[in-house]
């Protein structure tokens, strides 16, 4: 999964998240559909990773270029956060 970054109109690329260090996608039946991203403060483009952006990531082997927006960022924890969409 390398999720592509863009501003909150899905118009403008801001950039690949290439140093993601965990994502993941959680999909139920005629549920929920979401993704989780572990992301250091390290790395580039972390603080772009706010409220409203979108970011567009494979949601499995037949879903591809699924956008999710972002609802909520985790505080940092020994320099990692998460980041949690839903589509």
């Amino acid at each position: 999964m390398l999720p592509i970054l863009y501003d909150k109109t899905g118009n403008t690329r801001i950039g690949e998240l290439t140093d993601c260090i965990k994502g993941y996608v959680i999909e139920e039946r005629n549920g929920r559909f979401e993704a989780e991203i572990t992301y250091s403060i390290f790395s580039p483009l972390w603080d772009k990773l706010i409220l409203e952006n979108i970011f567009i990531s494979d949601a499995n082997d037949t879903l591809k270029n699924q956008k999710f927006r972002i609802y909520r960022v985790s505080k940092p924890i020994s320099g990692r956060f998460t980041v949690y969409a839903q589509h």
